[in-house]
């Protein structure tokens, strides 16, 4: 066969496959696919399940020089420093309304009970990439979301 479409399907260490998709987008123009794609029993198979797999394709009027940058971009990606940010909230009511705002501003994230070398109070916090900082606190900020602090986590994921 002389013409061939390439799809594959990746993962990316110590990395969430949204926040990865989304980079690609943001900062190379290049859109791609994350979830299960219809297929929890081989994501099961091949232990990428319940996450999945990022998922990029070669058509057939891409170019060498597109699948190229691809490749390129795939790297920039990836060599991106992993470090964290945690937002810490003075209380539950404030972290349970920054958790749906995050969310349906579509930033990976998750929430985390504050590690007491941070805070002796119970509180809760949120987890994301350091480079989503800013359009964390913008966000909070419009929904009037009280929150105390934003600082390097030590713990890359």
């Amino acid at each position: 066969m002389e013409h061939n479409v390439g799809i594959f399907s990746f993962t990316v260490k110590n990395r969430d496959i949204a926040e990865v998709a989304d980079d690609l987008d943001r900062h190379s123009g290049i859109m791609v696919r994350v979830g299960l794609h219809c297929s929890p029993s081989a994501h099961k198979l091949i232990g990428t399940f319940p996450q999945g797999t990022i998922r990029a394709s070669i058509g057939y009027y891409s170019t060498e020089k597109e699948a190229k940058y691809l490749v390129r971009s795939l790297r920039d990606t990836c060599a991106v420093s992993d470090e964290r940010c945690i937002v810490i909230f003075p209380s539950t009511y404030f972290a349970l309304r920054a958790e749906r705002a995050v969310q349906d501003a579509g930033i990976p994230s998750r929430m985390i009970p504050v590690p007491r070398t941070i805070s002796p109070d119970c509180n809760m916090g949120m987890e994301a990439s350091i480079h989503q900082g800013n359009h964390l606190k913008m966000i909070l900020e419009t929904e009037n979301i009280e929150f105390n602090l934003v600082i390097p986590s030590g713990n890359p994921r």
